[in-house]
């Protein structure tokens, strides 16, 4: 796609352009192969993108990747990202997959971002679950100077379910540490229906010290098979130089198509 634009000081147009093209391939079954080349600009000025990567799968449920890209910019800005990738599960009772980014920038300043998840059920109904996050991007693709780590448990006894967290956030840049930690049941009733309640105690620390205590209380309720109804409450104090309480309470009415 390209179209004629003039300058800003009336100069002759220059010529607006966008040129993306990818190119992937399978040499074996247990390989694949990517590459990727992208222009987006002027004549004058333009955005360029180079990258490929390479994906294997030595193991049944196991999967390695890698790969490379190339970004610069019109404004003269170069980046260069390397992908590191690898996740498993060999058996029911374990699973892992980890993910680094490494950033680089003519500055060298650009932070790298680090991933790494964990699951283990010694039996079938009980589960841990670990979590770790560095500098995660967001959904906008932008990084969060952020460190986050967070340990879960599930646990079943019956038809009774068990839920348990723990959460700690550091935001290093705004030098701004929280954690959080949680529990919760769910117990069937009614045949048909799914009473919960749960308990979740959080705290910030950031020159003075904020905490809150939330207690829940819901029920689900299953109308046939096409139709849910759910009701639930929160109970929430917050202590800081003072206390306060809030309440909030949602229903909500589910159809199956």
């Amino acid at each position: 796609m390209s179209a004629a634009q003039y300058g800003a000081d009336g100069s002759a147009p220059s010529e607006q352009y966008q040129r993306n093209v990818n190119v992937t391939a399978s040499p074996t079954k247990f390989s694949k192969l990517s590459a990727l080349y992208s222009e987006n600009g002027t004549s004058a000025q333009d955005d360029v993108t180079k990258g490929a990567a390479l994906e294997l799968t030595p193991l049944l449920n196991t999967h390695i990747s890698a790969g490379y890209k190339y970004i610069q910019s019109g404004a003269g800005g170069v980046l260069e990202i390397k992908d590191y990738a690898a996740a498993t599960k060999l058996c029911r009772f374990f699973s892992f997959s980890g993910k680094y980014r490494d950033r680089q920038n003519q500055d060298d300043n650009a932070p790298d971002t680090t991933a790494v998840q964990l699951a283990l059920a010694p039996i079938k109904t009980w589960t841990f679950t670990g979590d770790y996050q560095y500098n995660p991007e967001d959904a906008s693709g932008a990084v969060l100077s952020q460190k986050a780590t967070t340990l879960g448990t599930n646990l079943r006894i019956g038809s009774v379910a068990l839920t348990g967290g723990y959460t700690t956030l550091d935001q290093y840049a705004a030098n701004t540490l929280s954690n959080q930690c949680s529990v919760g049941v769910a117990v069937p009733v009614f045949k048909r229906g799914q009473l919960s309640t749960g308990f979740k105690m959080s705290r910030n620390l950031a020159g003075t010290e904020l905490s809150s205590k939330t207690y829940s209380l819901g029920y689900k309720h299953s109308i046939g098979s096409d139709f849910t109804l759910a009701l639930s409450g929160d109970f929430t104090r917050y202590i800081q130089d003072q206390m306060m309480d809030e309440l909030t309470a949602h229903a909500s009415l589910g159809i199956k198509f």
